[in-house]
């Protein structure tokens, strides 16, 4: 180590190649010497230059606090990126010109780090959000207030609503653009505006959640529900009660979303038209119906038709604890059809056909039948033979 330092302190800036090279290999892959042995190295200007450069700004957090109020050091790192600035000494975050730099090479990551006056510099901060809109949440109170920094931070991320002053929160016109960008900024919105019919339909156009924040008048609204509903199905999570026991608008939101299905009235789940539309539209809606719909054997072929439907909405399925979900895999709204279809040939080989695993939640009978075949068959294949015994032992019957 007496041998390292001594290097780095005679070191000139030509040489500097070859010490890095030397360093790096006693520092060990993937760590920078700077941050292996900063009181090494730490104070040796070119070293700590090189590896803010060629490596990593942050590395200047490793430097010397002398190096950490150097103005060509600061300079280099917040160049390279804008949030090093937060290990500079306070004298280098409050310079303007190092100040500025970082702010704009990383908006909201210097931001958080910078003097008041830095994060109340309207002409700067108006240069950066459209690119930036996160950094909206470390400007000051004043620029939060401020309709033309306001306004390009949500037509990108109309979420960062969130940050802006209460008074414009309560702007008609800035809301709209919010939430027609993302829908659930509906949820930072002033209670006046989650009371206005026009803006909550725009952010159901775009948020499967909007309506869980729009006003109590308007979930117990048919016109606004039925709009929800017919954009996201599950909309029906925060619609009204007493719309889950209303036929067309259940039968409006399975067909756009079967997994709504979850969010109807009980007497819906024991419906086999509403249950149909909904396997219809995604058979795992199929684990949400009662015992009635799945002993239809309509109900569960198409279910098994249509397991393969994503959920729009990306939420996760939940099927039952002894079924194992494995990646994309289907065949398991085999397990949830009755005991007497998972006993069908029929049943059982168009679940086959999309996953020969569903084979596991047959009946005992079909399994042993299809395992005691040729093992050189494939499944599917002993199922079509399967299929022809019995109809050749039906015809002579």
């Amino acid at each position: 180590m007496d041998k390292v330092r001594a290097m780095s302190n005679k070191t000139s800036s030509l040489e500097m190649a070859v010490v890095m090279d030397f360093l790096f290999r006693i520092s060990g892959k993937g760590f920078p010497a700077l941050d292996k042995y900063p009181d090494i190295v730490g104070d040796n200007k070119d070293i700590v230059l090189v590896n803010i450069r060629a490596y990593c700004a942050h590395s200047v957090g490793s430097a010397s606090d002398r190096l950490r109020d150097d103005y060509e050091v600061g300079m280099a790192a917040v160049l390279q990126n804008g949030g090093a600035i937060r290990h500079l000494s306070d004298r280098l975050k409050s310079d303007p010109e190092i100040a500025r730099a970082a702010v704009r090479n990383s908006p909201a990551a210097a931001l958080q780090y910078v003097t008041p006056e830095i994060s109340d510099d309207g002409e700067l901060i108006a240069s950066v959000i459209e690119d930036s809109p996160y950094s909206l949440q470390f400007v000051s109170n004043r620029l939060k207030d401020t309709e033309d920094v306001v306004l390009p931070a949500v037509q990108r991320r109309g979420v960062m609503i969130e940050h802006a002053s209460e008074r414009l929160k309560d702007n008609e016109d800035i809301a709209l653009v919010a939430v027609r960008e993302r829908g659930h900024a509906l949820e930072y919105l002033s209670e006046r505006l989650k009371d206005n019919e026009d803006i909550v339909l725009a952010a159901a156009q775009t948020g499967r959640k909007a309506l869980k924040y729009a006003s109590d008048r308007l979930k117990d609204d048919e016109n606004v529900v039925l709009a929800a509903v017919e954009l996201s199905g599950k909309a029906l999570k925060y619609a009204h009660d007493r719309f889950k026991g209303d036929e067309k608008v259940v039968m409006t939101a399975v067909r756009q979303n079967g997994l709504a299905l979850k969010y109807a009235d009980d007497k819906f789940k024991d419906n086999e038209d509403i249950v149909l539309a909904a396997v219809q539209q995604n058979g795992n809606a199929l684990q949400y119906a009662s015992d009635v719909p799945r002993s239809n054997r309509q109900i569960v072929l198409e279910a098994i038709k249509n397991e393969d439907r994503e959920d729009q909405n990306e939420d996760a399925v939940d099927f039952p604890m002894n079924v194992v979900h494995i990646g994309k895999s289907f065949g398991k709204v085999l397990s949830l059809a009755s005991e007497e279809l998972r006993d069908s040939e029929e049943i059982v080989m168009e679940a086959v056909r999309k996953d020969p695993e569903s084979l596991k939640f047959a009946s005992e009978r079909i399994q042993e039948i299809i395992s005691g075949m040729d093992d050189e068959l494939p499944i599917l294949d002993r199922f079509i033979l399967l299929r022809k015994l019995s109809s050749a032992k039906s015809a002579k019957s």
